[in-house]
């Protein structure tokens, strides 16, 4: 058993599972750049979108935990935040679907966090990688920061028009 932190549980390394499944890489990077060019194209209806499909997971998971609350064996000691926690899901849905751009906005926010997050994850793990890769792996910092730089409209809300 390799000690090596690019090898897996299999013995095999990260770059021949790369390279056994370039194809779903290729995919993944289609269905970003698909849903990227949608989300220009049609920039409310993307955030409506969004917005109604969170409101719904919210309403249908506070129902679901209220379910599971109603279902509980008696003495069931985690039953109050299953109640507490249906009663959040159902009024964060029930706010989201009344004021959708109030839930727009936090969407933006928490998009643009998660965006900042990974962005300097993502470099420090290229800057890593190229300490382990060799020439052939430099161009994943730049790749990772071009993303990022990509993704800074969304640190600019106020621009965005609000219905």
């Amino acid at each position: 058993m390799s000690t090596s932190s690019d090898v897996n549980a299999t013995g095999s390394s990260v770059a021949d599972l790369l390279s056994r499944n370039w194809w779903l890489l290729a995919l993944r990077g289609l269905a970003a750049v698909t849903f990227g060019v949608l989300a220009f194209v049609w920039p409310e209806v993307t955030i409506l979108t969004l917005v109604y499909l969170f409101s719904a997971y919210a309403i249908a998971n506070g129902i679901l935990a209220f379910i599971v609350a109603c279902k509980a064996p008696k003495g069931y000691s985690r039953l109050g935040s299953l109640i507490i926690g249906g009663i959040i899901s159902v009024a964060a849905g029930m706010i989201a679907f009344l004021w959708p751009g109030f839930t727009a906005l936090g969407l933006v926010i928490l998009i643009a966090s998660w965006a900042i997050a990974t962005g300097i994850l993502e470099i420090f793990g290229a800057v890593r990688l190229r300490k382990v890769i060799t020439m052939n792996g430099y161009w994943c910092w730049p790749v990772s920061l071009r993303s990022r730089l990509a993704q800074s409209p969304l640190l600019c809300p106020g621009r965005a028009r609000w219905r």
